[in-house]
């Protein structure tokens, strides 16, 4: 979750007062992978432009640029970071808030094109390997979870048949 961050120095810009630059973000939204991410986080106060960075690790696939986290996650996973703004005041004032963002594995599509070969009774089967077309997140375990291949025929833990 987020919360609003403040920071308060000296400087104030061109006023002379003291300024405050606060980070106004609700929660950010969770995202999946090999799903298109985009999240603004916004400002308020301080000296026009701000500046933004981020401490810690990002999802792999997602960047911070101008405020908007944004991109493709690769990588399933909880991530802990942290977001600062800083202004153009002198000295500059920076507001810093900790970010966790959940990021799913999408759902696995398992693709059958081309699709396996078919077999005859009593020949050596030519075999087949099934593939993921998108979604989870690799190395990928292969079992059979409904029905059985036929009579003969294993499916290993590699996807092969």
């Amino acid at each position: 979750m987020l919360a609003s961050a403040l920071a308060a120095g000296c400087g104030g810009g061109s006023s002379g007062g003291t300024a405050v630059l606060a980070i106004n973000s609700g929660s950010l939204a969770n995202g999946a992978t090999g799903v298109a991410y985009e999240s603004a986080l916004t400002e308020s106060g301080g000296i026009m432009p701000v500046t933004w960075t981020e401490t810690g690790a990002l999802p792999p696939g997602l960047s911070l640029t101008a405020g908007i986290l944004s991109g493709t996650p690769t990588t399933a996973g909880t991530y802990t970071f942290t977001v600062a703004a800083t202004d153009s005041s002198n000295p500059p004032l920076t507001a810093a808030l900790p970010v966790s963002l959940f990021i799913a594995d999408s759902p696995i599509v398992v693709s059958t094109a081309p699709p396996p070969p078919a077999g005859t009774l009593t020949y050596l089967y030519a075999g087949y390997t099934f593939t993921v077309a998108s979604g989870g997140s690799p190395p990928f375990t292969w079992a059979v979870t409904k029905g059985a291949p036929p009579p003969g025929m294993t499916v290993g833990s590699d996807g092969s048949l």
